[in-house]
């Protein structure tokens, strides 16, 4: 993350990289700058915090799994498992979570082919209940988002589909041939229990989430 760098004695630098004489700029744009880069610093203060907790409530997770297979003699989620800690009076979750970052390969494009193959295959007049889920899934699954992403649940959901139609099999063949597996990100989610519904809530880590008192 790049920091600000202090501005020359009377001068301050401008989006192009001039500097500018102080005396050149509003009263309005100073206070601007001055609110956007104190809001920035502590933005990175706190982004280095959340950095550090993780690396601690990661490394003691690793810590307790250690511990415990050591003391009886089994492994607690695997080394790159998902596990679920509590605190001793039940108020306390935490969850350590590692997730798959799935891309497909242009062989995806020859599954949609044998699915839409399938698709026209199945007339309306004579498609079953399970028939026209499967139209849903497929539109689904191959509707591009604002990012131009196809949606790797969605995609997922297909491969699970039972069908015994042979193109619907080779179009599950090749989608799973199309998935590679990129790299695992791991999360660490934490949690607090409600005493009155006893249900847990997570507590925000993303500043898009935060409630901001009044």
């Amino acid at each position: 993350m790049t920091e600000q760098q202090p501005e020359q004695a009377g001068y301050m630098k401008n989006a192009e990289g001039h500097l500018v004489p102080i005396s050149q700029v509003t009263e309005s744009e100073k206070l601007r700058d001055e609110i956007v880069k104190e809001l920035m610093a502590a933005a990175i203060d706190i982004n280095r915090q959340l950095a550090a907790l993780k690396k601690k409530a990661l490394d003691d997770i690793a810590t307790l799994i250690e511990i415990s297979g050591d003391r009886y003699g089994v492994k607690l989620g695997g080394e790159k498992g998902n596990v679920s800690l509590h605190s001793f009076d039940g108020s306390c979750r935490i969850l350590r979570v590692y997730a798959k970052n799935i891309k497909f390969s242009e062989e995806v494009m020859a599954a949609h082919a044998l699915f839409e193959k399938c698709i026209e295959k199945w007339t309306p007049d004579t498609a079953n209940a399970d028939q026209n889920y499967a139209r849903q899934l497929i539109n689904r699954a191959f509707m591009r988002s604002r990012t131009d992403q196809i949606k790797t649940s969605a995609l997922i959901d297909l491969i699970n589909f039972k069908c015994n139609d042979p193109d619907w099999q080779t179009g599950v063949e090749a989608l799973k041939a199309s998935m590679q597996v990129m790299d695992n990100t791991v999360y660490v989610r934490f949690y607090m229990r409600d005493d009155e519904s006893e249900s847990y809530n997570p507590i925000s880590l993303d500043i898009a989430n935060v409630r901001a008192e009044p």
